[in-house]
């Protein structure tokens, strides 16, 4: 009987090629900015990008095959796995690609599929290209309205904060009642005097991503950028005249909307999740405009400089006013990571309410303070207690050992002023993350009566905590936390002779 023939595998061709993004970027060695290019692999067949690397045009064939390398072994969509045929754009790129990978027939045509990815990426990373922009009245606001923003920004220019902030990452909290903004972070931007303005996040989180996946951008590193991924936020930024289309320099001559210079055009663009750009709508031209005016009067001679300099909390009340009305607007610095750590609602009935006693250990006499929390406070809500509890200044790492026993590290929690923090060096697995303080509950730790945790604090302070009574809430217990009991005067933070634990 003839063997049987092995059925050869169904060829699978993969297009490559580079399009140019439509940005710019800093140079890092102090050079001009430049505009960057994507190298782009595509499965034309399952009509999926396979892998894509951001850098400058003249460096991507010698970056070709080491990506292509990464991408076989990692595609961003679908199993790894190599082609048989490779169509690229340019010689420049086969030449390599060939060398590199011999069992793959590397050939030159037309790449009209990259073409058509790239146009897509680049709407997402850039824009829309000139001939497409509506202009403000195209996108749908109002005249006057735009008029009030464009007079803000002269306002905000001239009073030019990035001037005064002493880098983007000196955060402002935003608070903005009467259009829906709490708690928001805002960053000044132009410090090296270039991307002058204010960006807008909604929260102390979504400014943390903004900042991960634009240094994955810069780092050229795609994937990394995608799978962080980009957070919706709202840019207030200026423009040379030159950079303007058409359309809207025609509606500003036509309406007589304020510049402060030449090249100081005003812009205001919403993205959305993932760097799509969309038109700002009226509820958020509003928004901007008061934040202009308000960083425009409050920033520059408002005292802020404390809060860098000091780390002294700084708060301004604005009112300022707007196309839509007058608005308050209230600033305040420093931001710090723990602003963000979301809290329970005070008025709210709790489910369940803890009494825990609090025993300040190795010292001479009886020190005690006896506390109620809600069954959905958190480890760091405990952490608070505590350090009101005994007068301290909440400057120090700290320490929860929920099951009782110091250096546990099985029942180990760990915070800081700022909120939770990276492992110490005594982990034995460097990747295997703290846990939370700031997203633990007491509800969460499975607290039955009479347990006892222990806190540490500064590795000096040691507390025990005693689990008292667990209760369902009432309308009494509204307002928690509170203290019920206190036993002893607290001796001073610093000075005082124990012997550690």
């Amino acid at each position: 009987m003839p063997a049987r023939r092995r059925r050869s595998a169904a060829p699978v061709e993969w297009v490559g090629g580079t399009v140019p993004m439509p940005m710019t970027v800093d140079d890092e060695d102090g050079g001009e900015p430049y505009r960057p290019a994507a190298l782009l692999w595509l499965d034309p067949a399952g009509r999926r990008i396979a892998g894509f690397e951001i850098a400058r045009p003249e460096a991507l064939p010698g970056l070709a095959a080491a990506h292509l390398h990464r991408t076989i072994a990692a595609p961003m969509d679908g199993p790894p796995g190599a082609p048989t045929r490779l169509r690229v754009d340019a010689e420049a790129l086969a030449g390599p690609l060939r060398d590199a990978f011999p069992n793959i027939e590397v050939v030159v045509a037309p790449t009209p599929e990259i073409e058509a990815a790239g146009g897509e990426l680049a709407s997402v990373v850039g824009g829309d290209a000139e001939e497409d922009d509506p202009g403000w009245i195209g996108d749908g606001l109002e005249p006057d309205a735009v008029d009030a923003f464009f007079d803000a920004m002269a306002a905000l220019w001239r009073a030019a904060p990035w001037r005064t902030v002493p880098g983007d990452d000196a955060l402002f909290r935003v608070d903005v009642a009467a259009l829906g903004v709490d708690a928001a972070i805002a960053v000044v931007i132009g410090q090296m005097d270039e991307s002058l303005g204010v960006i807008l996040f909604a929260d102390l989180d979504d400014y943390g991503r903004f900042v991960d996946a634009s240094g994955a951008m810069q780092d050229g590193d795609a994937r990394a950028m995608l799978e962080i991924g980009m957070p919706a936020h709202l840019a207030l930024n200026y423009d040379p005249i030159g950079h303007v289309s058409t359309v809207r320099r025609e509606e500003r001559e036509t309406h007589g909307w304020t510049l402060a210079e030449e090249d100081a055009f005003p812009s205001l663009i919403a993205f959305d999740e993932g760097l799509a750009e969309r038109a700002p709508t009226m509820r958020e031209l509003a928004l901007a405009e008061g934040i202009a005016r308000a960083f425009a009067r409050g920033v520059v001679g408002g005292g802020f400089e404390a809060a860098w300099d000091d780390g002294e909390p700084v708060e301004r009340a604005l009112r300022v006013p707007t196309h839509g009305g007058e608005v308050e607007v209230r600033l305040a610095a420093p931001v710090l990571e723990g602003d963000g750590v979301p809290s329970r609602d005070p008025d709210a009935v709790p489910e369940r309410v803890y009494r825990l006693k609090l025993e300040l250990e190795h010292v001479d006499d009886e020190v005690t303070r006896t506390v109620e929390l809600a069954g959905d406070h958190t480890l760091w809500d405990l952490h608070d207690v505590i350090q009101d509890a005994f007068d301290w200044d909440d400057d120090h790492l700290y320490r929860f050992f929920v099951g009782g026993k110091l250096r546990d590290r099985k029942s180990e929690y760990v915070g800081s002023p700022l909120g939770d923090v990276e492992p110490f060096g005594f982990w034995d697995d460097p990747d295997d993350d703290p846990r939370s303080v700031t997203g633990t509950r007491l509800d969460d730790l499975g607290l039955v009566r009479r347990r006892v945790m222990r806190y540490v604090f500064d590795d000096e302070h040691l507390v025990r905590i005693a689990v008292s009574t667990i209760r369902d809430g009432g309308p009494d217990d509204v307002g928690l936390p509170r203290t019920v009991e206190s036993v002893g005067e607290a001796p001073p933070q610093y000075g005082h002779d124990d012997d550690g634990y």
